[in-house]
């Protein structure tokens, strides 16, 4: 058998096997080459083309969190790892605080906008985040979540989502625990929006309460 038939056996052994686990697979996060050689001609005959990055990195964010709020973590983390790497991340933040730097002694166009559409990813981002973060606190997992909310890179954002986890977590059952984790957060800021949340959850279930059903108790027949 010659070498290029051996090649072309391969390419087709591994098209098969794309094709199979692209079926299989879940539709959101692979594709089968039956499906993506049609819409790659369909794309090459466009005349123009959008902003394939930012309209990417879009929906990769809403299916990361449609996932979170589906409670499928490891799916919504996968995605928004396809977005965005932890090493992206970091690098992308620290490019941020250089612009940051430069913009606030001069200014320029150029690196105005180039700040703009970092800080536009870093609000997609963290919207996935936060969504992971509720995710983990609905699922009881407090030091997963807080991990999560470190994440952040706005302080106002921080404050408000970790209001959202105490609330979260409180509404899953964790009262003793929750209330012990706000007491010992470092910063006053960061309690009291705990305590916030804390309350608002207390709220929440108080109202479940009161809005179920009591049970019915069928009196006994008498005896003739």
């Amino acid at each position: 058998m010659s070498v290029t038939l051996i090649r072309a056996a391969i390419v087709v052994v591994a098209l098969g096997a794309w094709e199979v686990f692209g079926r299989l697979a879940n539709p959101l996060l692979y594709v089968p080459p039956s499906a993506a050689v049609p819409a790659l001609g369909r794309l090459l005959t466009l005349e123009s083309y959008p902003d394939l990055g930012e309209h990417l990195l879009l929906t990769l964010r809403e299916i990361a969190v449609a996932y979170a709020e589906l409670g499928n973590l490891k799916e919504a983390r996968a995605a928004l790892a396809l977005a965005e790497t932890e090493a992206q991340r970091s690098a992308r933040r620290k490019e941020l605080r250089q612009l940051d730097d430069k913009l606030r002694f001069g200014h320029s166009p150029a690196d105005q906008t180039r700040f703009q559409e970092l800080w536009r990813v870093e609000g997609d981002i963290q919207r996935g985040l936060e969504a992971i973060a509720r995710a983990l606190a609905r699922k009881g997992d407090l030091s997963g979540a807080m991990a999560v909310v470190d994440e952040l890179n706005q302080p106002a954002r921080r404050l408000h989502l970790i209001k959202d986890v105490s609330m979260l977590h409180m509404e899953a059952g964790r009262e003793d625990r929750t209330l012990r984790w706000a007491r010992n957060l470092s910063r006053p800021s960061e309690r009291v929006f705990a305590l916030v949340g804390i309350a608002t959850g207390l709220s929440h279930l108080t109202d479940k309460r009161k809005v179920k059903p009591a049970p019915s108790h069928k009196l006994a027949p008498l005896s003739p």
